[in-house]
């Protein structure tokens, strides 16, 4: 007989049923085909220990028998949770301390014999060495010659190690991590994050040993190139991992520079990367980004006190707010942002995608209606300049744009060239 326990043993059996009890709706003792009736009741209950409120029961007339069964579901209305519930199965799992402890004593084992291999005297001469250590408290029984056997046998079947018999005795051995052991669920996400990812090279390696190609796969935007600068990333990311400044070495090594990396940041329409950083070369500290792709490597500096870093990345958070992309002010250090307002006419009624555009696009900037069809985009951002594609963009709209001057400038020389080009009033 089969008995009950709301901790989970076997993980594979209980899926069984949640999965059945959530994806098939209503399902009962007949539809698991279980030996025992006993199974199903003890899967059952355990089901509604753990999800409660989700588990409905009703009797349902059963189509084969002609008789009313008692049937089981899941109902969990995704709108309406702030998380998976289902997460719950993984925290029912059940180990033993001897499980836990057997566990790691055996790839530790693993681990040190390497090549060599291990037996199980060595892994039951180590947990008597470990047990009878004066500071290890276990108030378990004391893990039987059977009880390791069977762990050995469990970890052999997950694969976590492989027996080797040598004469009379079993020689265990941790199995190596190899592509062949990569099933094509694991390849396909291998694809997809070796081509959109950085460092996907190490995707393309695992692919290169395992001799298969991405034939699942192809992207409309594929910026390749900025694989080359994943070096040139690494360095940075590990700068900012031990709070470092660094050497920028530019320009063919022609120029450096000192500074503090303070974060990536990727542009969403090319790809392209760059870090920001608090520049060091004078006393007139300023934020700046430079490309990486301009930047030949990276040299570490000297480490910085953990405050003083933490206060360069919060300012540098707080500067960025006002960033539309990577400028931090065309002078060489901006007292404030620089103001913009347009104002464009918009049809309420035909052109309100212009309008979703302008609140999805705008980033951060405030859009209010002056009145019927006209409305009024502005914005603070360090350099202006920076948003002349997206103004350009709503030419044939645009009644009027307020900015600084150098921008202003650009903008009246920009619509001046398309005049005279397309021949417009001619």
């Amino acid at each position: 007989m089969s008995e009950f326990s709301e901790l989970i043993k076997h993980l594979n059996r209980v899926r069984r049923y949640v999965r059945g009890f959530y994806l098939y709706d209503w399902r009962g003792r007949a539809d698991y085909g279980e030996r025992s009736s006993r199974t199903y009741d003890n899967e059952q209950r355990r089901v509604k220990s753990i999800f409660k409120k989700y588990v409905r029961s009703k009797f349902v007339r059963s189509k084969s028998a002609n008789k009313r069964e008692k049937k089981t579901s899941i109902m969990i209305n995704a709108t309406d949770i702030d998380r998976n519930p289902l997460f719950e199965v993984w925290r029912a799992k059940k180990f033993s301390k001897s499980d836990i402890l057997l566990h790691f004593v055996i790839l530790d084992e693993g681990a040190k014999r390497c090549c060599n291999g291990f037996t199980m005297r060595n892994v039951e001469k180590r947990i008597t060495d470990i047990l009878s250590m004066e500071n290890f408290i276990w108030n378990d029984d004391d893990p039987s010659e059977a009880t390791i056997r069977d762990k050995l046998t469990e970890c052999e079947e997950v694969g976590l190690i492989f027996m080797k018999q040598e004469g009379r005795e079993n020689k265990y051995f941790l199995s190596p991590a190899t592509v062949e052991n990569i099933n094509g669920n694991l390849r396909h996400a291998i694809d997809f994050f070796s081509e959109t990812t950085p460092f996907g090279e190490a995707g393309d390696h695992i692919r290169d040993e395992g001799e298969w190609s991405n034939r699942l796969f192809r992207f409309k935007h594929h910026f390749i190139a900025h694989t080359l600068d994943d070096e040139v990333l690494y360095d940075l990311l590990r700068a900012i991992n031990e709070r470092r400044s660094v050497f920028l070495i530019m320009e063919n090594e022609s120029y450096s520079m000192r500074c503090v990396p303070c974060k990536i940041l990727v542009s969403v329409q090319t790809g392209r990367r760059y870090v920001g950083i608090e520049e060091l070369d004078d006393d007139n500290k300023v934020f700046s980004a430079r490309r990486l792709d301009y930047i030949d490597y990276v040299v570490k500096g000297n480490v910085i006190e953990e405050t003083e870093f933490n206060t360069i990345i919060r300012e540098f958070e707080e500067k960025l707010k006002n960033a539309w992309g990577v400028s931090f002010g065309i002078s060489e250090k901006p007292e404030k942002p620089e103001k913009i307002l347009m104002k464009l006419y918009i049809n309420e009624q035909y052109e309100t995608f212009v309008l979703d555009r302008l609140k999805r696009e705008g980033r951060r900037g405030i859009i209010k209606r002056i009145e019927e069809n006209i409305f009024s985009y502005s914005n603070e951002v360090w350099d202006t300049n920076e948003m002349m594609p997206f103004i350009l963009s709503f030419i044939g709209r645009i009644i009027s744009v307020e900015c600084g001057e150098p921008t202003q400038s650009r903008f009246h020389k920009e619509l001046s060239r398309m005049i005279s080009k397309y021949g417009i009033g001619g």
